[in-house]
């Protein structure tokens, strides 16, 4: 019932977040998509109206995308906490929230990276690398505390 090889623990959390990440950066491309074709063609919008959708838009979308790491991983946590037998499967669940949520919110920012004006991203690889390594770090701190409490 419970894993005895915590490369199985890693590799499950981490790939489990990656996978959301693709979700969420397709969802954002193809909402953007639908805002571009419905909200910025009409005609009521002016020109400062459309470049504030055109600017923000995608930032919200990279704000939502580094906001759902953390709860993700949280959820993990409380899962992989309920199949654990020992405390120390913990840090293997810290590692695997660390590598998925920075993987999580780079390749969501890589499908975020294409909306905006002209397809040109409104935030540099630099910026991206730093947000999933900021949101990496504080789903270390969900999933392992979620993981620890959730334990038998």
């Amino acid at each position: 019932m419970f894993d005895k090889q915590p490369a199985r623990v890693l590799a499950r959390v981490s790939l489990v977040m990656l996978f959301v990440g693709i979700g969420v950066g397709l969802t954002s491309l193809l909402t953007w998509e639908w805002v571009e074709s419905s909200v910025t063609s009409s005609s009521a919008l002016g020109s400062t109206e459309q470049l504030v959708i055109e600017g923000y838009t995608p930032l919200a979308f990279l704000i939502i995308s580094a906001i759902i790491a953390p709860v993700v991983a949280g959820m993990l946590g409380i899962f992989e906490g309920l199949r654990m037998d020992q405390r120390r499967t913990a840090v293997y669940v810290a590692v695997g929230c660390f590598v998925g949520a920075a993987s999580l919110v780079f390749v969501s920012g890589i499908f975020i990276g294409q909306t905006g004006t002209g397809g040109e991203s409104p935030v540099g690889p630099a910026d991206l690398v730093s947000l999933a390594g900021l949101s990496g770090l504080v789903s270390v701190l969900s999933g392992t505390l979620t993981s620890v409490f959730g334990s038998r």
